[in-house]
Parts: C-alpha cells; sequence; structure tokens
C-alpha cells in the first residue's frame, strides 16, 4: 500500500537533503513530513543536521565526509545516505544505510533508486517491519495513534546490551534523547569485552 500523509504532523522546518543524496524528495515536499501514522519521517533542515551529527557519534565507522540522514522510522532507525570506503581508498556506491540503535548495527539497505521505487509500490511497509508496528499499538491500547515527530517506539533495554527483541521491550520515547543517550553507550561500548562500563553525559536542556 503506498504511503499516507499524516496531516496532523509537518515539522516545518524546511527542505532537506544530504550532500551526497539527490534532492527529489526535498523538492516533493516530503521534509519534515510522516507518512502511515509514523512508520516513516522525513528529516527538515532542523532535524537533519542534528541527527547527523549524532549518527555520526553513534556509528563512528561512518567516514564519508558527506553522508547524511535522510528519514528515519517507528523505532527511532535512521535511514543514512553513505558512501564506504572500497580497497584502494576509493569510494564505493551510494547507498542507504540504516543506523539501528537498538540493535547497535549499521547495514546496507537500497540504492537512492531502489529507496524511491519503495516509497511508491509500498514496499518500504515491509523494509521497516509495519507490521510490529502494528502489532505494538495494538497490544498497547492505541491502535489508531500517530506517532509525533519527535516520537519513537524503541527497546527499553537495547538488544545489544541483552535486552529482549519482543514488543513487551519496547515503549514511546524522545527520539532525540534517545540517540543522545544510548548513542553515547553504543559509541563507547562497540569494541569493549562484554561486563566494560561505560560513561554518559546527560544531554543538555534548551
Amino acid at each position: 500500500m503506498p504511503l499516507t500523509v499524516d496531516p496532523t504532523i509537518d515539522n516545518a522546518g524546511g527542505a532537506y537533503a544530504p550532500p551526497n543524496f539527490p534532492s527529489a524528495l526535498a523538492d516533493a515536499g516530503y521534509c519534515g513530513r510522516s507518512f502511515n501514522q509514523g512508520l516513516i519521517r522525513f528529516h527538515d533542515a532542523t532535524s537533519g543536521p542534528e541527527f547527523t551529527d549524532m549518527v555520526r557519534e553513534a556509528f563512528p565507522e561512518i567516514v564519508d565526509p558527506d553522508a547524511g540522514v535522510v528519514a528515519f522510522d517507528w523505532m527511532g532507525r535512521q535511514l543514512v545516505s553513505l558512501r564506504t570506503r572500497a580497497e584502494g581508498g576509493t569510494w564505493g556506491e551510494l547507498l542507504i544505510h540504516i543506523a539501528d540503535l537498538g540493535t547497535g548495527t549499521l547495514y546496507e539497505a537500497a540504492t537512492p533508486a531502489e529507496f524511491g521505487a519503495a516509497l511508491q509500490n509500498g514496499a518500504i511497509e515491509e523494509a521497516l517491519d509495519a507490521q510490529t508496528f502494528t502489532e505494538w499499538r495494538t497490544a498497547n491500547g492505541v491502535p489508531t495513534a500517530t506517532l509525533g515527530f519527535d516520537e519513537c517506539i524503541e527497546y527499553d533495554v537495547p538488544v545489544f546490551l541483552g535486552g529482549d527483541d519482543t514488543t513487551q521491550n519496547m515503549g514511546v520515547t524522545d527520539t532525540s534523547v534517545l540517540w543522545a543517550v544510548v548513542g553515547q553507550v553504543r559509541a563507547q561500548s562497540r569494541d569493549l569485552p562484554e561486563g566494560s562500563q561505560v560513561a554518559v553525559t546527560p544531554p543538555s536542556e534548551g
């Protein structure tokens, strides 16, 4: 099923596209908009730079200087446009990657063209696990609820810290706070042996 815009959500921060990403989505007016009750939301000129910085902090293995976030889904997973280093130091193909803070993973998902097609033909629903999104809302008595632009449903205890990959271990949280706090943990713990301690700096207010 094609995406349906959520009429009550509009972050209105202005058009935005990462330096290495086509401007088609920005030109179409997607920036700052939410679709399918918060299944996917597109960054605008305010949230884009903010989350690009937080994704880079959480995933320091991102080395493309032009990499940037395009959108994020109901679990706060960031869709990042980036190239990886190929052998010999040359840049590889530009691809959308998923930065998944709950599992602590960064993985390839699609080319920009494939991503655009998935938005049009409804394949994005399966790719972003819309069924689990529906199951969580139904289980929590909010089957018709729409996430705010600054909200996501994330693991209460991240999977990479031993949490269960179940809807019972999920709750609504502020996406910025999630990335500011858990992002630090992921960056500091990714190369540490199990049981190591990390220091977390609370996000500043205002």
